[in-house]
């Protein structure tokens, strides 16, 4: 968390020397890189805007946690970093993490059954649900992004993907055949750091076929089996590590950020968390 903090306060940094300044710290090394430079957008320690807002999508879930868990003393520190995460998610501009929180949050609260959080969950889900679906026109206007350019090119990879799936729909065309073969499916909207088809089931599809589906399936059904018997069994836990794989699949919707080591690091470790809390009640 304390990590986190200082990758947000840094993020909002960046935006700060980028306002002022007109300078964007990451440029030289993201042109050296290959990837795209986003200058009305924070990549904080992250590399990317919308894996930064993956992960501080996460930090909020877990800040609004430790702030209904911890005492006193403790409270205004994850009240202050939570208001950071919020401010840095922000700043991302990354809709796709917005949406992610927006599931997270729902299945957050919903488990959590406190009638006592019930405004403030109210209220944090109407503001996120409004920046997730205001007008594209209007959000632009404040965060100087252009998101119809971002979603169009998103279609245009679909599409690209699903022809490729059509041709081989049972083992797929292996871990980088969106990268070694989409510049024939995608044209213009292929670029030389695509590495995945900005979607969980799609990049999965094209990867690794109906056989890395069904495996995924599998998985993820033993996850939600297990989360069942954590909320039975009345684990406190159950409702934030619940939380943040649906943060992970909302994301993933239109993203696959699972292929950044820190989503995908946090994916693990969440569900290494669930089963083995579900082996130890089912031993108990």
């Amino acid at each position: 968390m304390c990590f986190s903090l200082l990758s947000a306060i840094f993020g909002i940094i960046e935006k700060g020397i980028y306002v002022c300044f007109n300078y964007n710290i990451w440029a030289k090394f993201l042109e050296i890189t290959a990837q795209p430079v986003f200058n009305d957008r924070i990549y904080s320690t992250f590399g990317n805007p919308n894996v930064a807002g993956n992960w501080f999508a996460i930090m909020i879930l877990l800040g609004l946690y430790f702030c209904s868990t911890t005492s006193k003393t403790t409270k205004l520190f994850y009240r202050i970093a939570t208001f950071c995460f919020i401010i840095a998610l922000y700043l991302t501009a990354s809709r796709g993490a917005f949406m992610g929180l927006l599931c997270g949050l729902f299945i957050y609260y919903l488990l959590k059954g406190n009638k006592k959080d019930r405004w403030l969950f109210i209220t944090i889900f109407i503001i996120t649900a409004v920046v997730t679906f205001m007008p594209s026109q209007i959000l632009e206007n404040v965060i100087g992004h252009n998101l119809d350019g971002s979603f169009t090119s998103r279609f245009g990879i679909w599409n690209g993907c699903l022809k490729m799936i059509k041709l081989k729909p049972i083992i797929g065309w292996g871990l980088m055949g969106i990268t070694d073969h989409g510049a024939d499916f995608m044209k213009g909207y292929y670029y030389a750091t695509l590495y995945h088809g900005h979607n969980i089931y799609i990049t999965i599809m094209t990867s690794l076929g109906i056989v890395g589906l069904s495996i995924y399936a599998y998985m993820k059904i033993n996850l939600f089996r297990n989360l069942k018997i954590l909320h039975v069994q009345d684990c406190k836990l159950a409702p934030m590590l619940a939380g943040i794989q649906a943060i992970i699949i909302g994301h993933g919707l239109v993203d696959f950020t699972m292929i950044a080591p820190q989503t995908g690091l946090l994916f693990i470790a969440s569900s290494a968390i669930i089963t083995a809390l579900a082996k130890q009640y089912e031993n108990s």
